[in-house]
């Protein structure tokens, strides 16, 4: 629901800089199976690799997990573990996690920012963490915003064509 919140505030950005946008999601939970057997050298299924299709053609990414012990899951990690590091070179990507309490607040800036430092994306000022009686309140709602309007920001700026195009990787 929150990563929801943040594509849809970046999508109405765009739309009100003139851009059409679509919206993707990729639940990893269903593709479980095939993240685990990635991970040990079974290649990637069909399934998975529509997935990781899906992620690198776009031109942005609100990556979103659920805090478990104090970190990103498990499943999330082993999901960019069995991707290329390049599926996300240059992309702008928003942070966001959900936990049980405020306490794991800094887990999108100590554990996410630097797993997508590692895969050179660019991760927006911004990040989010909603826990408990976080849900709609008026400062999770203007963190939404503000990390959907900086997401749709990079995103019309084109840096990662930009940057791709400078490096001669092309886009």
């Amino acid at each position: 629901r929150l990563g929801e919140a943040i594509a849809s505030q970046a999508q109405r950005y765009l739309h009100g800089h003139g851009h059409r946008v679509e919206i993707g999601q990729v639940e990893l939970r269903g593709l479980a199976g095939d993240i685990a057997r990635a991970s040990v050298g079974d290649g990637i299924s069909a399934g998975l690799q529509r997935a990781i299709d899906e992620v690198a053609a776009s031109d942005g990414l609100v990556a979103a997990s659920p805090i478990f012990k104090a970190s990103y899951s498990g499943l999330f990690k082993s999901f960019w573990d069995v991707t290329d590091t390049d599926v996300v070179l240059d992309m702008p990507v928003a942070l966001t996690a959900t936990g049980g309490s405020e306490r794991h607040a800094l887990m999108p800036d100590t554990d996410m920012r630097s797993l997508f430092a590692f895969l050179r994306a660019v991760p927006v000022p911004t990040s989010l963490v909603a826990a408990g009686k976080d849900w709609d309140s008026e400062g999770l709602i203007a963190h939404e915003e503000r990390a959907g309007e900086e997401l749709g920001a990079l995103i019309l700026l084109g840096a990662r064509r930009a940057m791709l195009a400078a490096a001669g990787a092309g886009y």
